[in-house]
């Protein structure tokens, strides 16, 4: 794991395991990030961790389409209802095996889609890159998702798989 893949998410109660941890893995919140030299550890509230060996717990972007914020809000609509005042509601569809996603407004004249980590819009028939990329991103990071593919990289835990 690089510095650049955790840290967009240090400011929201980012969590994760110690791998190498005996006994009972404890889920443990990453509170900082130490520099030493050109390397890193990751700092929980725990203990200092080597990130070879701390998994973070991330949502898969196939998540973007179920119902898993708070209130069985559905991520892809709420980012939506940030970049298009005519989409309240509407029909999410996956495309490409979970790699890309989109959500239409109920009238179908409006799009936000989302793959290959942009998103872009699609209003009336003219797709337009880059409205509000950089707060769509940070509600990515702020809901744990794997912005960054690691969890197929095996350095992320897919949160679905952790039992409560």
């Amino acid at each position: 794991m690089e510095l650049k893949e955790i840290t967009p998410y240090l400011a929201y109660e980012l969590r994760g395991f110690d791998i190498e941890s005996e006994g009972y893995r404890d889920i443990e919140t990453v509170v900082g990030i130490q520099i030493v030299g050109s390397k890193f550890i990751i700092v929980t509230d725990k203990d200092e961790i080597n990130p070879e060996t701390f998994q973070l717990i991330l949502r898969p972007l196939s998540d973007l389409i179920k119902p898993c914020l708070e209130g069985g809000k559905f991520p892809l609509i709420e980012l939506a209802k940030m970049t298009n005042d005519y989409i309240i509601w509407g029909t999410v569809v996956s495309h490409d095996k979970n790699s890309s996603f989109s959500v239409h407004s109920i009238d179908m004249k409006n799009e936000l889609w989302y793959g290959w980590n942009s998103f872009s819009e699609i209003s009336n028939g003219n797709r337009l890159v880059g409205l509000k990329q950089l707060d769509l991103f940070q509600k990515l990071f702020e809901w744990h998702f794997d912005v960054f593919g690691l969890i197929l990289k095996g350095e992320a835990i897919d949160i679905n798989t952790i039992s409560k």
